[in-house]
């Protein structure tokens, strides 16, 4: 290699050096805001600031992929309960992306674990189609778990599936706390940061979830309580949950 194109070289390294530093530096951005809107129940902001993420972030960059893809899971998720018709668009959006990250195996275990999810998402917007989508939902959750048993995301949506199914279909709430526990110790086990505390939110409001389906409040209590010392303003337990378990 002469002279010219080592400096050339030099120069390509630098330029994909800067890209990815700031590909990671606006994504724990969006990651903080996200999570402060999560906290603060304002899902409104939520999605614009989805919206923006998908006109600016790198989606050449796996890392930006996958927030974007994360990001319209999570916001599909509450629009489960708000607007199935606009849940259904953005879990479209969000096929093609994930199987690019399976291709590229990044996080693979959670990417398979959103499918897996989204499937059961389909079900219940396309009743009709449980007989083909239920089936897959739990496969792409077995394979979540499989490809990596340690993965905390995998075996909290395989205990929403099992939360919000119907027990003739496989449901069953004692199964959803059993997983939310393992999700939980598998949390508890690593430095999460700020903008990430949002798995552990939910996983102690599912478990409070679960343990008030089985009927035992006061453990439910225990676990949104739980939650408040992370977040004391987090708004769907203090303003919500809490006040109807009481």
């Amino acid at each position: 290699m002469n002279g010219k194109e080592e400096i050339f070289m030099n120069k390509i390294l630098i330029i994909s050096f800067l890209i990815l530093t700031a590909t990671f530096v606006f994504g724990q951005e969006y990651e903080q805001k996200l999570y402060e809107f999560y906290v603060e129940g304002d899902m409104g902001k939520y999605g614009q600031l989805l919206r923006t993420m998908e006109k600016e972030l790198d989606r050449s960059s796996n890392e930006g992929l996958f927030l974007l893809v994360q990001t319209q899971f999570i916001y599909s998720s509450y629009l489960m309960e708000e607007d199935e018709d606009e849940a259904e668009k953005w879990i479209e959006k969000s096929w093609p992306m994930a199987e690019s990250l399976k291709a590229n195996k990044f996080k693979t275990a959670q990417v398979l674990a959103m499918e897996g999810s989204m499937y059961g998402f389909m079900t219940s917007i396309n009743p009709w189609k449980v007989m083909t989508y239920g089936p897959k939902s739990i496969e792409y959750l077995d394979k979540a778990i499989e490809t990596n048993p340690n993965c905390p995301i995998a075996w909290l949506y395989y205990g929403n599936a099992d939360f919000y199914r119907p027990e003739i279909f496989g449901g069953s709430k004692t199964e959803a706390l059993n997983k939310y526990k393992k999700a939980y110790s598998l949390l508890e086990e690593r430095d999460v940061q700020k903008y990430d505390q949002w798995k552990v939110l939910n996983t102690l409001v599912m478990m409070g979830q679960a343990y008030e389906a089985l009927d035992e409040p006061s453990l439910a209590k225990e676990y949104y309580q739980m939650a408040l010392e992370i977040e004391p303003d987090f708004d769907w337990v203090k303003n919500t949950l809490l006040p109807e378990l009481n």
